[in-house]
């Protein structure tokens, strides 16, 4: 057989590496848009603070300036998706932005009426276990995903 019989029969590897990389696309766009709907499903607007170690209490009505800003991306470079916070127009802590706080805990100064004072906010996660919670979906969501 000539090589472009040879040719013809087999998979044309440029028609493949793309519609694999539109499918990893799509599914990792879903897998983003499904953490951040885990994560904001679990934030609560209430005026108490929440239980250390569950997520924050949302206090803010704006649509901006509030925890419940969650946005995902694909980062082509890395062929990641990334999902997070938006950091708030609120000036950061002395341990970094106010979402990190919560996600992390920290141990926080602060001037308060002009006396400079210590806060310790304890863990309050809301993206690690909403990551922790759809990872086991994401095979799944990229199952059939690559057509031609």
């Amino acid at each position: 057989m000539q090589l472009e019989a040879y040719k013809r029969i087999f998979f044309d590897r440029q028609k493949v590496l793309s519609a694999v990389d539109r499918a990893e696309r799509r599914s990792q766009s879903k897998f983003g848009a499904y953490v951040r709907t885990r994560a904001r499903s679990s934030l609560r607007r209430r005026k108490k603070a929440s239980e250390p170690g569950m997520p924050p209490s949302v206090h803010s009505k704006d649509s901006f300036a509030t925890l419940k800003n969650i946005l995902f991306g694909f980062e082509p470079n890395s062929r990641k998706t990334v999902v997070g916070i938006v950091r708030t127009r609120s000036r950061s802590t002395s341990a970094g932005p106010v979402p990190m706080v919560h996600e992390l805990g920290a141990d926080v100064q602060a001037t308060v009426r002009g006396k400079r004072k210590n806060f310790l906010y304890p863990k309050r996660p809301t993206m690690a276990p909403a990551l922790k919670a759809v990872a086991p979906q994401f095979a799944e969501m990229f199952k059939g995903e690559v057509k031609e």
